[in-house]
């Protein structure tokens, strides 16, 4: 549970970092192990929050996590970073 977000099950920022860290010690053993990193942030997801409620916008937070990580690999590991931030890193990208 430490290593997960509570709202989306999505791994959290901790565990993040720590799979980043993995990546970057294999590139420098091997830079033929590339990655990739994307952030995003929802747009104006504060006005949804204080106009609609939390409970809107913890169901906006859900759907975007699921949305996020059907577009990914099983791989590849998407993070909520926090309030209305996710992290998606892709090994084995060239």
């Amino acid at each position: 549970d430490a290593l997960h977000d509570a709202l989306t099950g999505l791994p959290n920022r901790v565990l993040i970092l720590d799979r980043l860290e993995q990546s970057l010690a294999r590139y420098r053993r091997d830079n033929a192990q590339s990655f990739a990193v994307l952030y995003l942030d929802l747009d104006r997801f504060k006005v949804i929050n204080d106009s609609m409620g939390h409970a809107i916008g913890d169901a906006l937070l859900i759907e975007a996590s699921q949305r996020i990580s059907r577009g990914v690999r099983e791989v590849d590991t998407v993070a909520r970073m926090g309030g209305d931030e996710f992290a998606v890193l892709l090994p084995g990208v060239y």
